[in-house]
């Protein structure tokens, strides 16, 4: 542990936040020989990986979704645990979709007469993805043209009605938010980390989960050490000429040469700097992420077997069958838009659910509220039309002694647990780079 004028640090590295960026951030740093303390807000350690049960279901109400073919470092990690992981995709009985006040059943997701529509839209989605580099920062490369809401990008095809909701759903089913208040960009460079293809992405490229994600929070958070606190909600970070200084909410000081910022974006507007964070920062954190809807359950009968359902129209971006119960009952996991849809509403969840599966009878329904937790802010990451070729440098650069990881700030994976962890590893690479100019 490291020295200054002003006596004993605390830590080398003081990790706030104990979700995964953090977990991972903590035992980088442990097998690399530095000291770290974790601070967490809450009592638990996890962040926005959440398990629980519903319906006699082991569900996890946060991140557990990840695709092996796509996301090595998730990959990695399940298999340096031996976390037992299995498949999420519906299975192969087709779609169910609803636009324009019809109800449509089969293979595709809209009639076949407007098939030759969705090629459309599906190739024009894909021009703009292949313009979409993932090793450059967006407000480096030449597509502001890109960065505009789902509903601009698309109005010049004039989809008729069907596809157009099938589209629009997409905004909904990735980022829980409206076709006007989304930019594209965000969800085209998902696209782009699946290969170029939406296809990937929909027909099992994210099919993948752990049986339980809390068996590998558990096992992430005893490898990143006992030096974990929490209830510890950070108030002030000052940085002093040789080291860091954290003031917690209820008066503590923890000091360091390090941090490790691995909090949700929307919180850090919670936090006092000094020296104040840089002017793209400062914007960054006054604008903040869109993320404001809702990953929910149901439990229901008369279900019949399927694959995929969505629909704008009812404001449910997606839904994905998770097994029938021995009393009959379904267990359906989905997203929806939480300004159109109240998730607390169980009469708006029934109609939801009676325009996708006629007969239908909702029993429960669960979901947690991150929009609400105070310690996240938000849900699904989703930015705003502009925000990424305006600022998408300032969410990842460091703040002197203060680096950031968290999944919201991943080039390509912003929104997974790939983003989170890969924003961890490149934070610990960016403070020993640091450290070994100054020792």
């Amino acid at each position: 542990m490291s020295e200054t004028s002003a006596g004993r640090l605390d830590a080398d590295v003081i990790v706030i936040g104990a979700g995964i960026a953090g977990l991972i951030a903590a035992r980088e740093l442990r097998e690399a020989g530095r000291d770290v303390l974790v601070v967490e807000a809450r009592d638990r350690v996890g962040g926005r990986v959440k398990s629980s049960t519903f319906a006699g279901v082991a569900i996890d109400e946060g991140g557990n979704a990840f695709s092996p073919t796509f996301q090595p470092h998730m990959t990695a990690e399940m298999d340096r645990y031996g976390i037992e992981t299995i498949k999420i995709t519906g299975d192969a009985s087709g779609f169910r979709t609803r636009g324009a006040g019809k109800l449509f059943v089969g293979a595709g997701p809209v009639p076949v007469e407007e098939y030759a529509s969705l090629e459309r839209a599906l190739y024009h989605l894909r021009e703009g993805v292949e313009r979409v580099r993932l090793d450059i920062p967006f407000d480096e490369q030449d597509i502001r043209d890109l960065d505009v809401s789902f509903a601009d990008y698309f109005a010049p095809l004039n989809l008729p009605p069907a596809t157009l909701d099938f589209v629009n759903s997409w905004a909904v089913h990735c980022n829980c938010n409206d076709p006007k208040d989304l930019s594209i960009l965000h969800m085209m460079r998902w696209f782009a980390g699946f290969g170029n293809s939406i296809w990937n992405y929909y027909g099992g490229a994210a099919d993948t989960k752990p049986r339980r994600a809390q068996a590998y929070i558990d096992a992430l958070a005893k490898d990143a050490g006992e030096r974990v606190h929490l209830n510890t909600v950070v108030q002030r970070i000052e940085q002093i000429d040789t080291h860091v200084e954290v003031t917690t909410r209820d008066g503590r000081l923890l000091t360091a040469e390090q941090i490790v910022m691995a909090t949700p974006l929307n919180t850090w507007r919670d936090i006092e700097f000094s020296p104040a964070l840089s002017e793209g920062k400062q914007t960054v954190v006054n604008e903040g992420q869109l993320g404001g809807g809702h990953k929910f359950f149901v439990q229901a009968r008369n279900v019949p077997t399927f694959g995929f359902a969505s629909s704008y129209e009812l404001g449910i971006g997606v839904l994905l069958p998770m097994g029938t119960q021995a009393d009959g009952t379904s267990v359906l996991v989905g997203f929806l838009d939480a300004d159109r849809l109240d998730v607390t509403d169980k009469a708006a969840i029934q109609k939801a659910i009676d325009g996708l599966f006629p007969g239908a009878e909702v029993v429960a329904v669960e979901s947690y509220d991150w929009v609400q937790d105070e310690f996240a802010r938000g849900s699904l990451v989703a930015f705003r039309p502009g925000q990424l070729t305006r600022l998408d440098s300032a969410t990842r650069s460091a703040e002197g002694r203060v680096v950031f990881a968290t999944s919201e700030i991943s080039q390509t994976w912003s929104g997974w647990i790939e983003g989170a962890i890969e924003t961890a590893l490149a934070a610990v690479r960016e403070l020993e780079s640091a450290r070994s100019v100054t020792v």
